[in-house]
């Protein structure tokens, strides 16, 4: 059985693009954005989601296909990075497909999601862990006489995240540009007011 690559997107071209540079037997379906909404999807199956300019509808449907169908693996990336990362996008869909395959037959299909991890087991929500991180830094900003906190912690929270987006995109900043949403310049500003270095790209 081929393994399963959803790509929820609005041109045309980009299946064309998509089928052109599979390699190894994924079965592409497309979706529109109100199909996506409705959609259930397996596990060990792939959601793509062709973001142009609207990052938060394409969020907002991610979710929804979650709640309809519990933990997936999903990728939110402008249509121009997915055309360069097809290769990469269907080996994770292959190994997700025979992860799940493996799991399928030692416990049954309900045990596991796509990590392996066991849902029978409670898995901490991460709204909550969130919630409780903010708590800490309310009560530290309170008790210190501050004021300004969304400023606060923005700028608590801007500096780590821009440098998580960069070290994965492995210092390009067009392509850490595109999945934070802003223009390159807008981040290259960013970096110099945060004194965040350029990451290094590593050598293969």
């Amino acid at each position: 059985m081929a393994h399963n690559i959803y790509l929820v997107h609005e041109d045309a071209n980009l299946v064309a693009d998509f089928q052109e540079g599979l390699q190894n037997g994924a079965r592409i379906t497309s979706l529109n954005i109100r199909e996506a909404w409705e959609k259930k999807v397996k596990p060990s199956d792939v959601v793509v989601i062709a973001a142009d300019r609207d990052w938060n509808r394409s969020v907002q449907v991610l979710q929804k296909m979650q709640m309809n169908s519990g933990p997936f693996y999903g990728i939110i990336s402008s249509p121009d990075m997915l055309k360069t990362t097809i290769a990469q996008i269907e080996e994770t869909s292959k190994t997700l497909h025979h992860e799940g395959k493996a799991l399928e037959h030692v416990v049954g299909p309900q045990a596991f999601d796509f990590q392996g991890v066991d849902r029978r087991k409670k898995i901490p929500d991460f709204d909550k862990l969130i919630e409780k991180k903010l708590e800490q830094f309310v009560k530290k900003i309170r008790h210190g006489g501050g004021e300004n906190v969304y400023d606060l912690l923005m700028e608590e929270v801007e500096k780590p995240l821009i440098t998580s987006v960069l070290k994965e995109m492995e210092g390009n900043q067009v392509q850490a540009s595109q999945v934070l949403g802003m223009h390159r310049n807008t981040l290259r500003k960013k970096m110099k007011a945060l004194k965040i270095s350029p990451v290094k790209k590593k050598t293969r």
